[in-house]
């Protein structure tokens, strides 16, 4: 079993290593459909800081965002009642 997690290492360095290179900030303004943001407010692997960024490149009136207190980056994982809701409610809107 260790060595089978030794093994996959390095692929999945090679599949991570570029996703620090993907930022596509520059293109939200692109977006034309509703945008659902959900955000743990603990989360360590994407801070909210970078949320708020991606919010801010939004319309308002496309956003609908929602921050989860004591919720790290599986919001649905810590939050699954209140997650799911906000996801009945804003697919319900359409």
């Amino acid at each position: 079993m260790i060595i089978a997690a030794m093994d996959a290492a390095p692929a999945t360095t090679q599949m991570i290593v570029p996703l620090r290179k993907m930022d596509f900030r520059n293109d939200l303004h692109r977006i034309a459909c509703p945008v659902l943001l959900m955000v743990g407010k603990d989360d360590p692997i994407t801070p909210p800081v970078f949320s708020e960024s991606i919010a801010e490149s939004l319309r308002d009136n496309q956003l609908t965002y929602h921050r989860y207190s004591e919720c790290r980056h599986g919001v649905i994982a810590d939050k699954l009642d209140e997650a799911m809701k906000a996801v009945r409610d804003f697919v319900g809107r359409f």
